[in-house]
Parts: structure tokens; C-alpha cells; sequence
């Protein structure tokens, strides 16, 4: 998590970000997720971060429109904070924004 953004660091909002929020935290869940064994404790290890994820992503959120005002809440609108839409997956207009 986050604790505060560096100064002159921007926003990103293309490749991976274009589609979710959190692309670290996607990638980790869908590594864990599917695993080709899922084992008992990579089962708790998946839970546990599922329940951190569910604390945490509030926390980083307050403080990313904190600190990026009105841009990220307007990305807050576009991608998704970890789960991605489907119909979002490959999809780009002209203008780069997700539709």
C-alpha cells in the first residue's frame, strides 16, 4: 500500500492501469488464484489477501484522490479497482478513455 505519492509523479493511466485500478493486486490473486495446485495454504494465503485487499484498496484510494484530486477520481469512473470488466479488456476509442 501506498503511503504517499512522489513529488512530480503522475498518474498513469494506460497499459495495465487502463483496465484496473490495482494491477499488482490483480496479477497476485490471479497468480495465486491459479496456481496450478491449489494447496491449503495457498487457499488461506489467496483469503487473507482477498480480506486485506477488502481494507486496503479504500485506504490507498482516499489517499491517491487525496492526492491527485479530480483525475483520479475521474480514472475511478473509467477502470475498476481490481477485478476487470471483460467488455473493458481490449477495448480503446480514439481518445484513449475506456467507454
Amino acid at each position: 500500500m501506498i503511503r504517499s505519492v512522489l513529488k512530480g509523479q503522475k498518474l498513469i493511466t494506460e497499459g495495465l492501469c487502463r483496465v484496473v485500478r490495482h494491477p499488482i493486486y490483480t496479477l497476485t490473486l490471479r497468480a495465486i488464484a491459479f496456481a496450478s495446485r491449489m494447496t491449503l495454504d495457498r487457499f488461506w494465503i489467496f483469503v487473507l489477501s482477498v480480506v486485506y485487499l477488502l481494507f486496503g484498496v479504500p485506504v490507498e484510494e482516499r489517499r491517491l484522490v487525496k492526492e491527485f484530486g479530480k483525475p483520479y477520481l475521474e480514472y475511478k469512473m473509467q477502470a475498476p479497482a481490481v477485478i476487470p470488466k471483460m467488455a473493458l479488456i481490449g477495448e480503446k476509442s480514439k481518445d484513449n478513455k475506456l467507454h
